[in-house]
């Protein structure tokens, strides 16, 4: 296909295309604007967005009278599944039952027929021909049919309200945007919908279950609320990994290095390629383990996108910069609590502690240690302000990793607004 002048590409359900797809129909010309849509962005789409690669917007508002969806994760059971379609037909509603085996489909439909009496069911899968697939989805949607039994191929597209109900056998087989995708093809009316999600066993072969398995069933359990599709697909990013964001790799290689390092080795690879001198720092932010609380509390900043953001701009500013963010986020949201306070006083107070050589700040029953990494410590004149102030209530901790000390503040005293005054001085 030759466009004579394209400018624009719109990739609507973006988690279904690989990118060398979505590459080579943006390669057509060299300044293609691109919007993508998608309720459960891919790993790799996500962390762009994250990264600040791409710029994202969110549709947060639910339509008028939508419920959310109730979601169960149990072991597969031939009687709550028949319990499950005779209560939605004895609601006048219809059923979605998935069963991704195309080979064993009518196997599960004359068993399905069987138990069923009078129950009219219909089946539905990709190898069928698609005047027989248009058909059975048209009877359907024409409530010929009480139950459709079917693969995956219902997983995107369908409206149909009348359908209340979804059964899906084998859940730990599908992946987490994919059971998102699923579950969204019902509960698209006033009506409140069920969607149950069955594993093989009874009810310990949960613990048998993959490890990543068990955390994308708990995950559909979690989000139940209306638009939880961004939580699920960071979810999915914590599980799967970010991918490669100058490769074809949609998901992976994240838990190995973990989140910081990978963050941290992409910022110095594309400070290289952009002929940048990367900046190098002597030490790492260090962990302040204080019982102190520190963060943005939902009601304060409700989207978690900003939220997220917001961190990671914490994480990175510079001290003078950090006036300038909590300014800023003073006109947003109006002046804040005690623990937004906290958290802007916590990073000033890991950024000098960083400055000084400190690798861990911790509160302990004697008092607070500050331990340094090894050849690092305070400045002489520095110590000798703290030796002289703190006589008698200060004393020297030795280890292998590193010399630290043991200070004990006042009673009473603030301990963050001390530490930042301590390290200053």
């Amino acid at each position: 296909m030759r466009f004579k002048d394209l400018g624009l590409l719109v990739i609507d359900e973006e988690h279904r295309f690989g990118v060398k797809d979505k590459e080579k129909i943006k390669a057509l010309r060299k300044d293609v604007h691109c919007l993508t849509l998608s309720a459960t962005p891919i790993p790799r789409t996500l962390y762009q967005s994250l990264s600040g690669l791409r710029s994202v917007s969110l549709i947060r508002s639910a339509p008028v009278g939508r419920q959310p969806i109730a979601t169960s994760v149990l072991p597969y059971d031939e009687r709550h599944v028949l319990s499950a379609i005779e209560a939605e037909l004895a609601r006048g509603g219809q059923v979605f039952y998935v069963h991704n085996r195309v080979r064993s489909l009518p196997a599960r439909v004359a068993w399905l027929q069987g138990k069923l009496k009078g129950v009219r069911i219909a089946m539905a899968h990709g190898q069928m021909r698609s005047d027989q697939l248009e058909k059975t989805m048209w009877e359907f949607f024409n409530r010929k049919h009480d139950v459709l039994a079917a693969s995956t191929i219902i997983e995107s597209g369908l409206d149909i309200p009348s359908v209340n109900t979804l059964l899906i056998e084998n859940a730990h087989e599908f992946g987490l945007s994919q059971l998102y995708q699923l579950r969204g093809r019902i509960g698209r009316e006033r009506q409140k919908a069920v969607c149950c999600l069955y594993y093989p066993g009874d009810d310990e072969s949960m613990a048998a279950l993959s490890e990543e398995a068990r955390a994308r069933l708990q995950a559909l359990k979690e989000f139940t609320q209306l638009g939880s599709g961004l939580q699920l697909a960071m979810r999915d990013l914590e599980i799967r990994g970010a991918g490669d964001l100058l490769g074809s790799r949609q998901h992976g290689y994240l838990n190995s290095v973990g989140l910081e390092s990978y963050c941290q080795m992409l910022h110095e690879e594309v400070e290289k390629l952009s002929k940048k001198k990367p900046e190098k720092k002597f030490f790492d932010l260090p962990p302040i383990d204080i019982g102190v609380p520190a963060f943005i509390p939902e009601d304060y900043l409700p989207g978690d996108l900003e939220r997220i953001e917001l961190y990671k701009r914490l994480l990175a500013a510079e001290p003078e910069k950090l006036a300038e963010i909590e300014k800023e986020l003073g006109d947003l949201s109006g002046p804040p609590p005690e623990p937004v306070k906290n958290l802007f006083r916590l990073m000033r107070v890991r950024r000098k502690a960083g400055e000084l050589g400190v690798r861990v700040v911790a509160e302990r029953v004697q008092g607070v240690e500050l331990w340094f990494h090894p050849n690092a410590g305070p400045p002489q004149p520095m110590l000798k302000l703290w030796m002289d102030y703190y006589a008698g209530r200060i004393e020297f901790l030795r280890s292998k990793d590193g010399d630290g000390f043991r200070i004990r503040p006042k009673k009473g005293e603030p301990l963050l607004p001390w530490l930042e005054g301590f390290l200053t001085v």
